[in-house]
């Protein structure tokens, strides 16, 4: 008699063996997969793909992560599929990772009965991209004096950058180009101070001048990047002194018997500080001239001058021979009335004619007559003549 024995093998849930990534970003590594993906990648980037190995055919499951979810999302594509992607608003910052790469850990877990789980962990490193620069700065007051000499500092230019250690270059753009230059070493600087004249600029003082930073980046990071930021340089006001001391009318020329008090021209200067009084002082030839407010001897040419100029007059007697020796330089200082006030010293000069008063002596016609100065003479009898000259008479 022949007993048949049936045995029955009942279904029983097994754990799922293995989860494979695959990914276009992953990267050879001995010891772990790891995935390299430029820092800043944006919202919805795929990461990976993986799939879950599983011995028990039809199961689903159910993926999810155990740690990087701050940073992806895993979303099912099909049974025993999923895919992990850049989470929204995810902040991925090379900088803030350069010590510490980012671990995700994935949990896949069957539905089967009851339900298993496998786990498999990889590594997220973030590549360099090139940041461009930001915030300017400029480490000194704006304001600048105008006619400073060329390469005054006007300050330190810095700027602030995502990417750690890249040195930036700055350089004056725009209008101003030619009036300021930023250095090698990062110092804005004044190129051409002719052009700060405050007078000139009066009333736009406030010069709006445009610096741009262009960072250097690492090989394959990326193209040179750069900000521009506008600063407002104000340009203030110095006193500065007269110049140009000279007479109205210049060429001043007078016979050596004018009279005192006579106006001989009216004295001016060049003063770039257009608001100011100037006042005028003789320093030298103080005996023969001085320099007055108004002109009392309506007799002079420029005695209806301009009312805001002093005159250059006469003081006393005028001598030719004296004019000839010494020559009439007259040393006269320009003051203005500016805080502190200003000063410059410069000459003019007048010239003097020599008058001869023989035309008019009394010298008898056989006398003749020499000039002693331009008030006196003496007469001398000619040969064959006697007496004072003034009245002669045959030896």
């Amino acid at each position: 008699m022949v007993n048949v024995l049936t045995v029955t093998v009942l279904d029983c849930n097994d754990r799922p063996s293995a989860i494979f990534f695959n990914s276009s970003l992953s990267v050879h590594d001995n010891t772990s997969y790891k995935v390299v993906i430029p820092e800043n990648s944006p919202s919805g980037t795929s990461l990976t793909n993986l799939s879950v190995v599983d011995e028990d055919v039809g199961q689903k499951h159910k993926c999810t992560l155990r740690e990087g979810g701050s940073y992806f999302n895993i979303n099912s594509v099909s049974k025993s599929s999923s895919e992990i992607r850049v989470k929204r608003d995810a902040i991925l910052n090379y900088e803030s990772h350069l010590a510490s790469p980012i671990t995700v850990s994935v949990e896949c877990q069957g539905n089967g009965s009851p339900p298993y789980s496998v786990q498999r962990n990889f590594i997220v490193q973030l590549s360099d991209v090139n940041e461009a620069p930001f915030d300017i700065s400029l480490n000194s007051s704006t304001v600048v004096e105008e006619n400073v000499h060329v390469g005054y500092v006007i300050g330190y230019l810095t700027c602030n950058d995502s990417d750690i250690g890249q040195s930036h270059v700055f350089t004056v753009t725009g209008n101003y180009s030619s009036v300021f230059q930023a250095t090698s070493s990062n110092y804005l600087i004044v190129k051409d101070p002719s052009f700060l004249n405050y007078e000139v600029l009066y009333p736009f003082t406030e010069l709006t001048v445009t610096i741009r930073a262009t960072d250097q980046p690492a090989n394959g990071t990326g193209p040179p990047l750069d900000v521009i930021s506008d600063f407002k340089i104000n340009v203030t006001d110095v006193n500065e002194a007269p110049d140009d001391i000279r007479l109205i009318p210049e060429n001043v020329t007078v016979p050596e018997n004018v009279s005192i008090g006579y106006c001989l021209a009216q004295v001016t200067s060049r003063n770039p500080e257009q608001w100011q009084t100037v006042a005028y002082t003789a320093l030298n030839y103080r005996d023969l001239f001085s320099i007055e407010d108004k002109c009392k001897d309506n007799s002079s040419s420029v005695s209806q001058g301009d009312s805001n100029l002093p005159y250059l007059t006469v003081k006393s007697h005028l001598s030719y021979d004296d004019y000839i020796i010494r020559g009439y330089q007259i040393l006269i200082k320009a003051e203005d009335n500016g805080i502190p006030p200003r000063a410059f010293n410069g000459t003019v000069k007048v010239h003097v004619t020599k008058v001869d008063p023989c035309p008019w002596s009394t010298c008898h016609v056989d006398a003749t007559c020499s000039r002693v100065n331009w008030q006196n003479y003496t007469c001398a009898c000619n040969d064959g003549f006697s007496g004072d000259g003034a009245s002669t008479a045959l030896k």
